[in-house]
């Protein structure tokens, strides 16, 4: 990993809603698209943390423009919902 190539694929909006603290990418590879998904809140706490999701069309995930997707609201309503 420390010979490998390194390239800044997205930065946040500064100051965006969802550019604070984020964490935990994954990247998976789904009907012919590359997918990133990682964590971001608003810079308070946990309470505002929501997953995100970026898209990249390109075959190879080193290449192409990564565009933000949005939340993945699925997960961000079950958080909505009081226990």
């Amino acid at each position: 990993m420390d010979e490998g190539k390194r390239k800044i694929i997205w930065s946040p909006e500064p100051g965006g809603r969802y550019s604070y603290h984020l964490w935990a990418p994954e990247i998976h590879f789904l009907n012919g698209k590359w997918y990133i998904y990682y964590t971001a809140n608003d810079g308070g706490g946990d309470d505002s943390r929501r997953i995100c999701v970026l898209e990249n069309e390109s075959p190879n995930p080193m290449d192409g423009d990564w565009v933000w997707k949005g939340l993945w609201t699925l997960l961000s309503l079950v958080w909505m919902v009081p226990c």
